[in-house]
């Protein structure tokens, strides 16, 4: 996999080296590329936000209804409960929309790109065998531009997961409550929960 990621800058500097024109023209998509790329984890961060909370919720209520099953077999709760499962809507059905438009955007650019470099490379003063040495160079760059792609999906979610971990763990940190003055000189009291040990 890194072999393929260091094949883009000797693809690029190829590239530039037989037209670079026509290398600024087939890469001069890339621009739509990033933004559609940055749309997409723009939309997809909060649509993982309430798909991680429905999660939540779901486990919560099997690991309720798992810790107490003698309790729901002997009160005949077990309709109850699953139609407590039942109210939790199923996987948002957004996410998957997301990506799959994001990825038919990004191939649609990028044959775009190509049909563009193509009909610029006819018109220009590039010699044909000038014009595939260039398509196939930026091919190579962009192919793996695109296969770092769902990378970033996984960079998305990991994103949101560490906020939301750094909001848990801020949010479970008790106050600071010590109570010392430098004018008194006198000692910090512990926190009441420590008294009460």
């Amino acid at each position: 996999m890194l072999l393929q990621y260091l094949t883009t800058t000797p693809s690029l500097t190829l590239a530039f080296y037989w037209g670079p024109l026509l290398t600024l023209v087939i890469l001069s998509a890339l621009p739509i590329l990033i933004f559609v790329q940055g749309f997409s984890q723009a939309l997809a961060g909060s649509c993982l936000a309430h798909e991680r909370n429905l999660l939540m919720r779901a486990a919560s209520l099997v690991s309720h209804a798992a810790t107490n099953i003698g309790a729901l077999k002997a009160s005949n709760m077990e309709s109850h409960e699953s139609s407590l499962l039942t109210r939790i809507p199923a996987a948002l059905p957004a996410l998957p929309t997301i990506w799959g438009g994001t990825t038919r955007a990004s191939q649609f650019v990028t044959m775009a790109m190509f049909i563009e470099g193509f009909w610029f490379g006819a018109q220009g003063k590039i010699q044909p065998g000038g014009v595939m040495s260039v398509f196939w160079a930026c091919l190579i760059a962009t192919s793996n531009l695109q296969m770092a792609m769902p990378l970033l999906v996984v960079l998305a979610k990991g994103k949101i997961t560490a906020a939301e971990l750094t909001s848990l763990i801020v949010s479970s940190t008790p106050p600071h409550t010590s109570t010392h003055n430098d004018s008194e000189g006198s000692s910090p009291q512990p926190h009441k929960s420590l008294i009460l040990r």
